[in-house]
């Protein structure tokens, strides 16, 4: 089940992180399907997250003009910085994590992530 469906269904909380700029450059080619798919699924999709995470300052400013007002994290990739906004756990609930991408250890740190749930979930249980 797609992660959007998933969640919706579900009703759980998420940060979307895309990795696209959505500047006109990047709906110039196929426009007909980039603009369809973005107003059917993909605006949809990140105005219920609870925060979209980008990479830097211009793609949030992006997608504010696209009608986005879910609120920004800029946070570069591979970096710990404190989020521009506060987002709180809701206590007594276990979080969720989804992983996409592919298996691949040594690119993307799937390795790193599944030593870091339990350290997580043994703070977020003990606070």
């Amino acid at each position: 089940m797609p992660c959007r469906a998933y969640a919706t269904k579900q009703t759980c909380p998420t940060i979307i992180a895309p990795h696209d700029v959505y500047s006109p450059p990047m709906f110039a080619k196929s426009p007909h399907l980039k603009w369809a798919y973005w107003w059917l699924i993909e605006k949809q999709m990140l105005q219920q997250a609870e925060a979209v995470q980008v990479l830097e300052t211009r793609q949030g400013n992006w997608l504010h003009r696209l009608g986005i007002h879910t609120p920004i994290l800029t946070i570069p990739n591979g970096t710990l910085a404190e989020p521009e906004v506060s987002l709180q756990w809701h206590r007594n609930v276990i979080p969720k994590l989804f992983f996409f991408g592919r298996m691949d250890r040594h690119h993307k740190g799937l390795d790193l992530l599944l030593e870091a749930v339990p350290k997580v979930l043994k703070k977020l249980l003990s606070s």
